[in-house]
C-alpha cells in the first residue's frame, strides 16, 4: 500500500505543477476565466472550454442558445443553470484582452499538450484512489471514522506508519512524525516548544 500511496502522491504532485502552468497559459488566453462561471479550472466542462474555442473571440461571437448548448453537453447535463454558466463564459470573454494570432497558437499548442498530460495524470490518480480504497478496505482500521481523515488520508498514514507496535509510546509515534515538542531548559525552568500548522 505504501507504494501505491507514495505513487499518487507524486502524480498529485506532477498534476498540481502542470495546472499550475496551464493556468499560466490560461491567463494569456482569457485574462478574465478566473472571474469566469467554472470554480475547478480543471473541471471536465472548464477543459472542454479551453480547448474547444481557439479564442475569446470564439466564444464571444457564438450565439447564446448554441454556447448554452455547448455547456449542457461538456457539462453532460450537470449544471442547474447553464444559461447562467454560458452568460458568465461571455461576459468573461467580453472583458479579456485579445492576443495576436501567433501569440495565440502557440499558447493554444502548449495548453492542449497540458490538458492532454492533466487528463491523463486525473485517470492515474483516480486509478490509483480505487486501488488504495480496496487495499485499505482489507485492513482493520478505525482511521476513517474520525472527522476530516478520508480513504486516502488514512491509508497513508497507515503506510508510513507500518506496524504501530514498534513505537513504545505516544511520544515515539509523534517524534517519528515529526510531532514532538521540543523540550528547552534552563536552571529550573522547563519549556516546550510547539509547532502549530
Amino acid at each position: 500500500m505504501q507504494r501505491l500511496t507514495r505513487t499518487r502522491y507524486h502524480i498529485v504532485q506532477t498534476l498540481t505543477r502542470e495546472t499550475n502552468v496551464l493556468l499560466t497559459n490560461l491567463f494569456l488566453k482569457f485574462s478574465s476565466y478566473s472571474s469566469g462561471p467554472f470554480g475547478k479550472k480543471t473541471s471536465a466542462t472548464s477543459l472542454a472550454v479551453i480547448q474547444e474555442f481557439a479564442s475569446v473571440e470564439d466564444i464571444v461571437n457564438m450565439s447564446i442558445e448554441d454556447l448554452i448548448a455547448f455547456v449542457v453537453e461538456s457539462g453532460k447535463n450537470r449544471f442547474d443553470h447553464p444559461q447562467e454558466v454560458a452568460q458568465a463564459l461571455q461576459k468573461a470573454a467580453r472583458s479579456s484582452y485579445r492576443l495576436p494570432k501567433a501569440m495565440a497558437d502557440a499558447v493554444n499548442l502548449a495548453m492542449a499538450s497540458n490538458i492532454r498530460i492533466i487528463r491523463s495524470l486525473q485517470e492515474q490518480a483516480n486509478s490509483l484512489k480505487k486501488a488504495i480504497e480496496e487495499h485499505l478496505a482489507t485492513i482493520p482500521q478505525t482511521l476513517t471514522s474520525v472527522p476530516g481523515i478520508a480513504t486516502i488520508f488514512a491509508a497513508g498514514l497507515i503506510s508510513e506508519i507500518g506496524d504501530i507496535q514498534r513505537f513504545p509510546n505516544q511520544m515515539s509515534l509523534a517524534k517519528y512524525a515529526g510531532l514532538a515538542w521540543t523540550e528547552n531548559q534552563s536552571g529550573d525552568f522547563k519549556g516546550v516548544e510547539s509547532l502549530l500548522f
